[in-house]
């Protein structure tokens, strides 16, 4: 459980898998959990600079862009997304380490 919990919290998921001999599902893990933190980093960065386009002098502030909202519930759907990838991939690592190696 330490091997996919630990690596866990700096988004390299699929280790405990790795080591509990399930490449595939490792792989699988450790790519989909970079896919899905780089998503919701890239909507929720593009979220902030909707926010803090500032306006040539003399304008006035407007309203941002309608897709800030999309980039928000995007970036906020990813990000609990890896958390839950996270965490059930730690206690599926331990149910892998317990039953017969895959072949």
């Amino acid at each position: 459980m330490l091997l996919a919990a630990l690596p866990g919290l700096v988004c390299c998921f699929g280790i405990g898998h790795l080591y509990a001999g399930r490449v595939r599902r490792g792989l699988v893990l450790l790519l989909g959990g970079w896919g899905l933190a780089a998503g919701g980093l890239f909507c929720l960065t593009a979220w902030s600079m909707c926010h803090l386009v500032i306006p040539p002098l003399g304008q006035p502030i407007g309203e941002p862009p309608a897709a800030a909202d999309v980039f928000l519930t995007v970036g906020v759907v990813s990000s609990l997304g890896v958390v839950s990838l996270w965490i059930w991939q730690i206690f599926d690592a331990r149910r892998c380490a317990r039953s017969k190696p895959a072949s």
